[in-house]
């Protein structure tokens, strides 16, 4: 799937096949694709690194994550300033980089929304009397 939407012009089915392919042009076509998964992957990674600095509670012994922590309130403007940064440099280079960054922010808020309506969940089904 990641072949089929990075390449459009293969169709599929056809992607589903490059993939266990040795062609030189497939691989020639994935290695072009490859900035566009790590500008994605990489910015997902970056903001999930983030939120675990600044926004979730950790149980150590270190003065720096205490500190983080409670500068929480910064985490959505790092995560800005960064996404803006990001953004800029890649378009410098492709504009699908940059939106490529764009979506690997989207996928993070996303992945981060299901899983803080989950945990809400999770308490109020145990909750006594629910």
């Amino acid at each position: 799937m990641i072949v089929w939407a990075t390449n459009p012009s293969l169709g599929s089915v056809e992607a589903l096949l490059a993939t266990f392919s040795s062609d030189p042009a497939v691989v020639a076509a994935i290695e072009e694709s490859a900035p566009l998964l790590l500008i994605f992957g990489g910015t997902f990674l970056v903001f999930l690194f983030f939120h675990w600095l600044f926004a979730e509670e950790k149980n150590s012994g270190l003065w720096s994550e205490r500190f983080f922590f409670r500068q929480a309130v910064w985490f959505y403007a790092t995560v800005s300033i960064l996404l803006a940064v990001l953004v800029w440099f890649a378009l410098q280079i492709n504009v699908m980089m940059g939106f490529a960054a764009v979506l690997g922010s989207t996928a993070f808020f996303i992945v981060h929304g299901f899983r803080q309506n989950a945990e809400v969940q999770e308490a109020r089904l145990r909750q006594p009397g629910m």
